[in-house]
């Protein structure tokens, strides 16, 4: 169903977690698992995955928590909340912080599941779109040093000196 896209599950609830993987792991490219915020913001920075399903309340930092991190770093992170019923108060809050999706648990219905997934993968586009963000995000660096490469490569005398002194240095 998901099978081009890569999910973060962040939940504390070892039961609830389990059965979120059963649903989730043969539906998507890949499947990255943490019990709480702080080691699922540790996840998120190295996986980098497509879409972020976590729990509210959690141990060391909750969900809230580690959701404003994520969007620190990447405003356009997909996020879903899952949330207890009772737990509206930190909605505001969530939906201040960016979260995307809400999901009330006790999840009863798969299919709101997935159509809230199914919401979140069309937001991020084309598939197409989404490999492109990927391969930018490998070849930013290099890039980068190309652009420098290339403006170093100009007769000195149509550049202001300070700009190329500023660049030769950089390269350095």
């Amino acid at each position: 169903m998901f099978k081009k896209f890569t999910f973060l599950l962040v939940e504390d609830d070892s039961e609830m977690q389990e059965y979120m993987s059963k649903i989730l792991k043969d539906e998507c490219e890949a499947l990255y698992l943490a019990s709480d915020g702080e080691e699922g913001l540790s996840l998120y920075k190295t996986v980098k995955p497509d879409i972020v399903i976590t729990d509210l309340n959690m141990p060391k930092m909750n969900g809230l928590e580690m959701s404003k991190e994520i969007k620190h770093h990447n405003k356009y992170q997909p996020i879903i909340l899952l949330t207890a019923f009772g737990e509206a108060k930190y909605l505001k809050d969530a939906i201040n912080i960016g979260v995307d999706s809400f999901v009330e648990k006790p999840i009863e219905s798969i299919e709101i599941l997935f159509e809230t997934i199914q919401l979140q993968i069309e937001k991020l586009g084309d598939v197409n779109e989404l490999n492109l963000i990927r391969n930018s995000k490998k070849n930013n660096d290099r890039n980068s040093h190309h652009l420098l490469n290339d403006i170093l490569q100009y007769d000195p005398h149509t550049i202001d000196y300070d700009i190329c002194t500023n660049l030769n240095n950089q390269k350095d």
